[in-house]
């Protein structure tokens, strides 16, 4: 028997009872030959030793890449004969320690696979793998999670967190359930009327605590099959409800928008300034040659024809019209080559005409336009129609704005150079033009505002409505100390913006506190007023809102795992079936644990399967 020499790198690489004896390098590949040292070999079926080896046979498999390098083991086994009789099994291979039977990939390359497609979509990870040295692709990795499983038992799980997921685009929705202690996703149930809950519930009578948003499908079956369990309401969702009411008040109440000339509100019609990139006295256009609005010519002297016209062609009405026309061109082909078929010598011309227009179900005058049509005629109506321009005010410096592009001027000096010819229009007519020939002529992509800016004169400041709710409900941003004295501003003239502010935090004050109590007090002074509708809401649900006061746990983790929910489900691209796209997030909030091993799932779930 030959002997081979051991390298040292068996036990690191490979383990145990495995002897790496050879390593051929490659360009981009690394092949490690090794063989079995064993002797000795249990049979799989009825468990007795043998030392009977009758064959070998050698079974190649990817392992982990070496320096980037696709790298894989050939290794050497051996076949044993059982020396139990009675035993049903004759020959059994040996087994390896680091891979399965029929696999091609060791058990380190899966976990790698898994590992990095967790929070990637299969086409995403495999390209990524492709990068390191991992020869797959993304069927082989979907094949790899059709075999995992989750393993975890939920019937004793007693604090959790539901609320309603969107699938699809087409209204389609699921009920994720968390875990309140550990932040897990648990479970992806069907819609979200509370049918899936209800059954889901049956099997979980251990539920102590639920912390849920206000909808009352959810509150209904919490309520009939968990009717003990402490519900707390979502505090984000009251926040927002609240805001939304504020909100409509304040539509009612506040005019949309203020101006502000020395700090004070005035009903005055100020207009916004526009500011040049490229000043007028700027020396760059004083270089500038002097452009006139003459035809533009090409080097040969002949009038150069461009697109000044503004067209989507990629709206529906221009695909729909490019669809067409193709479908014409085609007619026309068919119609000529069918012509070219016919015997005109045993039909006249007028009869070919006809039996080619009553084929193509066309008037005859219709088939000869199209039989006297040449190949460039039939190769234009690819684009559409130039149909003549009506008159506009820019007639008189489109030419310019084209001849300036060609010259590779930039556009801001373009725009600069027009308004001293002494255009006086839009500026935003003058923008859009420059733009539009640059995108039609010389496929370049400009930005709009890329001349000038609009903005207000010295000592004029603008606020929105919508800025003094934001002020009111979260006074975030840059800028806040002129916001709040734009704020004090409107205060004086509309000083209900006072009772909104007291209002909203007051109850941010009772929400965020201890004590449950306040909210009846709040309940109570606001009843009646801009706020009647979000109060009444909330006398439906109280109980669950006061333990939201109350309790430690919130629904915070709830709103949590929905991002990172989201994130997956987006990163799927929406091709995952409900069973799947669960199995896919199980993961990969597991893989955050502290105590998470992927291998040892790897593990179980494929002795399972197998």
């Amino acid at each position: 028997m030959k002997k081979h020499h051991d390298l040292g790198l068996s036990k690191l690489l490979l383990g145990d009872g495995i002897v790496i004896y050879k390593v051929e390098e490659k360009d981009d590949e690394v092949v490690l030959f090794a063989k079995s040292t064993s002797f000795m070999c249990l049979c799989p079926e009825c468990g007795k030793p043998s030392v009977t080896q009758c064959s070998t046979y050698e079974r190649t498999l990817q392992d982990i890449p070496i320096h980037f390098k696709v790298s894989s083991a050939r290794v050497n086994l051996y076949k044993y004969k059982c020396e139990n009789k009675d035993c049903s099994k004759k020959v059994f291979c040996e087994r390896l320690s680091f891979a399965k039977r029929y696999q091609r990939r060791t058990d380190e390359v899966n976990t790698l696979l898994l590992s990095v497609s967790i929070n990637e979509s299969h086409k995403g990870a495999s390209t990524t793998l492709r990068n390191i040295g991992v020869k797959t692709s993304n069927s082989s990795i979907g094949r790899l999670w059709d075999k995992m499983q989750t393993f975890e038992d939920t019937s004793k799980i007693h604090f959790i967190g539901v609320d309603d997921v969107a699938l699809l685009t087409n209204n389609e929705y699921a009920t994720v359930i968390y875990d309140m202690e550990t932040h897990d996703l648990i479970a992806l149930l069907p819609g979200r009327d509370g049918q899936s809950l209800r059954e889901w519930l049956k099997e979980h009578p251990n539920i102590v605590a639920i912390a849920r948003d206000r909808d009352s499908a959810y509150a209904k079956v919490i309520n009939e099959f968990c009717p003990e369990a402490v519900q707390i309401a979502d505090r984000f969702h009251l926040f927002q409800n609240l805001s939304s009411h504020i909100w409509e008040a304040m539509k009612k109440t506040i005019p949309e928008s203020f101006v502000f000339k020395d700090g004070k509100i005035t009903t005055q019609l100020i207009k916004k300034m526009p500011v040049l990139q490229v000043p007028l006295d700027s020396p760059a256009l004083l270089e500038l040659k002097a452009y006139d609005n003459s035809v533009p010519l090409d080097e040969f002297g002949q009038e150069v024809v461009y697109d000044n016209k503004k067209r989507d062609l990629d709206s529906k009405q221009y695909k729909e019209q490019a669809k067409n026309r193709k479908a014409k061109q085609q007619k026309i082909i068919e119609i000529q080559a069918d012509f070219q078929q016919l015997d005109c010598s045993e039909k006249t011309t007028a009869e070919a005409l006809n039996i080619l227009a009553e084929k193509f179900d066309t008037g005859i005058t219709t088939v000869r336009k199209y039989l006297k049509m040449t190949e460039k005629d039939i190769e234009a109506m690819s684009r559409p129609i130039n149909y003549k321009k009506r008159t506009t005010l820019m007639d008189d410096y489109l030419n310019i704005i084209y001849k300036m592009l060609r010259d590779n001027i930039s556009a801001p000096l373009i725009f600069s150079y027009i308004l001293t010819l002494g255009y006086d229009k839009s500026y935003n007519t003058l923008s859009n033009y420059i733009c539009l020939i640059a995108k039609n002529n010389f496929n370049k992509q400009i930005h709009q505002s890329f001349a000038f800016k609009w903005v207000d004169p010295p000592n004029i400041n603008r606020l929105n409505r919508s800025d003094l709710r934001e002020f009111i409900t979260s006074r975030k941003g840059t800028g806040e100390e002129i916001k709040e004295e734009l704020f004090l501003g409107a205060v004086k003239n509309y000083p209900v913006l006072l009772e909104f502010e007291a209002m909203y935090e007051e109850f941010h004050r009772i929400l965020m506190g201890n004590q449950r109590n306040e909210l009846d007090e709040f309940i109570e002074i606001y009843s009646e007023g801009y706020i009647s509708g979000f109060v009444k809401q909330m006398k439906k649900d109280i109980e669950p809102i006061k333990n939201s006061i109350s309790f430690e746990e919130s629904s915070g983790f709830v709103e949590g795992g929905n991002h990172k929910f989201k994130l997956i489900k987006r990163i799927c691209y929406g091709r995952m079936s409900l069973k799947n796209l669960f199995k896919k997030c199980w993961f990969a909030f597991k893989a955050d644990g502290d105590y998470f091993k992927l291998s040892e799932m790897i593990n179980q779930s494929f002795n399972r399967a197998s």
